[in-house]
């Protein structure tokens, strides 16, 4: 027996709302973006400017993948499904690794991220091994797709080869970012 929650998002589907949340979540993100910008004067007096311009930019946006005859709810459920595993995955890690770290382990972090700093250098190796987690798992939700679809430039290469070529391609990356960091070299005496 399925339980409620099956039912609502087999019934959002079948309706079609599913497909108007991504819409109404990109009008506000361009909404709330207006409005910090401030690109037609305050927000207080140009409201409706703003709210007219988001609707429209959010419309043209999710156009597109009618037009094109892409799927983006599925990509995009697949995106936020396993970018939260990720996220939760790295979290779990921390607290794991946290046990057995000394107790001011967020100053020497604080101290490490600074990228003008002596340890600068970790705080790269940390953005690209992000920038990495995020393109494997924009890879593999199906985005590709958004930009190739159906008859693309990659539309003939089967996934397997595609997750060789993407896990090479980290691999490489990861191989150079280490020797980059360790390779420095040290003081002479």
């Amino acid at each position: 027996m399925a339980n409620p929650f099956n039912i609502v998002i087999t019934k959002m589907q079948e309706t079609g709302i599913l497909s108007l949340l991504p819409f109404l979540l990109s009008f506000a993100i361009f909404y709330g973006l207006l409005r910090k910008s401030q690109i037609f004067g305050e927000p207080e007096r140009n409201t409706v400017v703003n709210a007219i311009v988001s609707f429209v930019a959010a419309l043209l946006v999710w156009s597109y993948p009618i037009l094109a005859g892409v799927n983006l709810e599925k990509a995009m459920s697949t995106f936020f499904v396993q970018g939260m595993t990720a996220t939760l995955t790295v979290m779990f890690g921390l607290l794991i690794t946290s046990m057995f770290l000394p107790a001011n382990l967020g100053e020497q972090l604080a101290k490490a991220f600074n990228l003008s700093s002596k340890g600068g250098k970790f705080g790269a190796v940390i953005i690209v091994f992000g920038v990495l987690i995020g393109l494997g798992i924009f890879i593999s939700s199906g985005f590709i797709n958004v930009f190739f679809p159906s008859g693309g430039a990659l539309a003939g290469i089967p996934s397997d080869t595609m997750i060789t070529i993407v896990t090479v391609i980290i691999l490489a990356v990861t191989v150079i970012v280490i020797a980059g960091i360790g390779g420095g070299g040290g003081e002479s005496k």
